[in-house]
C-alpha cells in the first residue's frame, strides 16, 4: 500500500464516522464484508476500507468548494499585489489537481 491516503465521498465519510460511534474499526470492516453497510460503502473494496479506517482518509472536496478555492487564491493574489497571468493560471491548476508540463510541472 502506498503512503496516499484514500479519498472517500462525503457519504463514506458521513456512514464511517457515524459507525465509529458504536462499533470499532474491526467491526466496520466486518460490516462492510457481510453487505450490512451503506451502498457507498460496499463500493470500496475491503482493503481499501481497511487502509482508510487504520491509516486515515480524506474527503473529496465538491466542485464548488474547489471554485471557492480558486476565488479566495485570486483575492489574496491582488491583496497581495503578487498577481501576474502564469501565476494565476499555475496557482488555479495547482487547486484544481491538475499538472501540465512545462506549465506547473
Amino acid at each position: 500500500m502506498t503512503n496516499e491516503k484514500v479519498v472517500l465521498t462525503r457519504e463514506q465519510d458521513f456512514w464511517i464516522r457515524g459507525m465509529r460511534r458504536i462499533k470499532d474499526d474491526y467491526a466496520i470492516i466486518d460490516e462492510a464484508q457481510f453487505g450490512r453497510a451503506s451502498d457507498e460503502i460496499i463500493a470500496l473494496s475491503i482493503p481499501r476500507l481497511a487502509k482508510a479506517l487504520y491509516e486515515g482518509y480524506e474527503v473529496e472536496r465538491t466542485q464548488e468548494e474547489r471554485y471557492e478555492d480558486v476565488r479566495e487564491a485570486y483575492r489574496n493574489a491582488i491583496a497581495l499585489e503578487n498577481y501576474d497571468e502564469r501565476h494565476a493560471i499555475e496557482l488555479t491548476l495547482d487547486l484544481l489537481g491538475i499538472k501540465i508540463e512545462g506549465v506547473n510541472d
